[in-house]
């Protein structure tokens, strides 16, 4: 397995960092991963524009041969700040968070991927249920997106809904009473 850890990374290098044996001298990130059984740790600092297009495709972290660039983590970042309040008050600029979930996202599917249950008839099944439901969303968003409401139509069908009732029970004892 090979992890490329940016600075915002530390949760990772922390769960390997803990899997190592304890030593007498603190261990170096590298020797650690080597001591629980991982391969080689390799990283590397780069100074980069988190939202340029220049730099969209830095690989920010690796799971497996599997990058994270700096685009998916820039657009994860956005769709979480998309998620808060515009009032909200500026946090600081701490990515870690946001970097730990993508990494722990691609270290589950593989993990999945490597138990074989890619290959479970079950997931199969699920899968092509999803495709088939998304297929009919997209379809149904892309035929209703010109469809205009006729706002007389709107109104009448609102109005026919929101119609009250009045309605009195008498309770009697025989059926010809009823009638």
């Amino acid at each position: 397995m090979t992890l490329l850890l940016g600075p915002a990374a530390k949760t990772v290098l922390g769960m390997l960092l803990a899997a190592a044996p304890p030593a007498a001298a603190p261990p170096t990130p590298a020797r650690a991963a080597a001591d629980a059984g991982f391969p080689e740790l390799s990283y590397e600092f780069v100074m980069a524009h988190l939202f340029s297009d220049d730099s969209a495709t830095l690989t920010v972290a690796a799971v497996e041969n599997d990058a994270i660039t700096l685009k998916e983590l820039s657009s994860a970042l956005a769709d979480a700040h998309s998620a808060h309040d515009a009032q909200a008050k500026a946090g600081k600029k701490d990515f870690t968070p946001v970097l730990d979930r993508i990494i722990e996202a691609r270290l589950i599917a593989f993990e999945a991927r490597e138990m074989g249950m890619d290959d479970l008839p079950e997931f199969k099944q699920t899968i092509d249920e999803y495709r088939t439901t998304a297929a009919q969303e997209i379809l149904k968003a892309q035929m209703t997106a010109s469809a205009k409401a006729d706002p007389a139509e709107t109104e009448r069908l609102y109005k026919e809904a929101i119609r009250e009732w009045k309605v009195r029970s008498v309770l009697v004892t025989q059926e010809d009473d009823a009638k």
